[in-house]
């Protein structure tokens, strides 16, 4: 209010001052030659009281600078109380992180020891599945030392009951690597966030106060100790592959010695024509082909062996 009357006041004071600039500007009227003392008089007294109010257009200015600056002052207080304000919004947030950021912690571990867990009963399970397998190799070998040569019919049925658990063992397998692989981007995954949580909880301790510090040391250590169970669980998702590539390559090699790709026996269909009777058709494999998207080579035989096939697999 005292500011909006301070503006009136100045606006009403430069009209006046305009007035008597423009009455100053006036060519002077010739002085009488009688009774000069009385105008002499009057001017004198207008021009006091423009000096007057100029003095006072003058303090009204320096008033309104004040003004002016005291408000950019209070604007200055006003920012720095919001970002005052702001700054502990954030540290009380951060406070509230760290339980966050622990519980999170807890649950990539037993993340972590859930993953190993699976793995360790899917190496079982390959392990129980290649042992009957490996009765069935053994059990044609006795078969024929006892009886000299077999049947044609019997020693077919014994191929495609062999390639049949073979072909099993090579899906059960190719199943195993790729779950691995998945577990393997799962422990990087967990390596990245723990990574990240290890980043926040550095700002978080550069920000609390330093009682906290100890805490602070104690987390970090436990999370170090978190990073390195991953790595040897990682380390341990790349042995098995190579623990289950060795029953695989001999029961293959068995295989191999005990029914060649290019020998036949008298009598006895030729490898295609009983391959194209029975349907057991080879299939081409790459290391990027899933186990569900093989297709058979139609028009042709492939006397690769199976144990370069597998190798070519893994």
């Amino acid at each position: 209010m005292e500011k909006r009357q301070d503006t009136i006041k100045i606006e009403e004071l430069k009209g006046s001052l305009a007035h008597l600039q423009n009455h100053l500007a006036e060519p002077p009227i010739p002085k009488p030659p009688a009774g000069h003392s009385d105008l002499e008089k009057n001017l004198k007294t207008e021009t006091k009281y423009l000096r007057d109010e100029l003095r006072e257009q003058e303090r009204l200015q320096e008033a309104k600078m004040w003004l002016q600056e005291q408000e950019k002052n209070e604007n200055r207080s006003a920012l720095h109380l919001e970002q005052e304000g702001k700054e502990l919004q954030e540290k009380l947030g951060e406070q509230e992180t760290v339980p966050l950021l622990n519980t999170a912690g807890a649950g990539a571990q037993e993340e972590q020891a859930r993953l190993c867990e699976q793995l360790q009963k899917q190496q079982m399970c390959c392990q129980h599945q290649a042992h009957p397998v490996a009765s069935a190799l053994r059990e044609p070998e006795a078969a024929a030392a006892a009886t000299g040569t077999g049947s044609n019919r019997g020693c077919g049925e014994t191929q495609r009951a062999l390639q049949g658990a073979i072909d099993k063992l090579q899906n059960d397998f190719m199943a195993v690597v790729k779950e691995n692989a998945d577990l393997k981007e799962r422990v990087e995954k967990l390596e990245l966030g723990f990574i990240q949580l290890s980043g926040e909880r550095d700002m978080i301790r550069k920000s609390i106060k330093p009682n906290d510090h100890q805490t602070a040391v104690a987390k970090t250590q436990h999370q170090k100790n978190d990073v390195s169970m991953m790595s040897e669980a990682e380390e341990g998702m790349k042995v098995k592959p190579l623990e289950l590539q060795g029953p695989v390559m001999q029961l293959m090699i068995g295989h191999e010695v005990q029914h060649p790709a290019n020998d036949s026996t008298p009598g006895a269909p030729a490898p295609q024509e009983l391959g194209a009777a029975d349907k057991d058709e080879f299939y081409e494999m790459s290391p990027d082909d899933d186990s569900d998207s093989l297709e058979p080579a139609v028009g042709r035989v492939h006397h690769t062996p199976l144990h370069r096939r597998w190798l070519k697999a893994v």
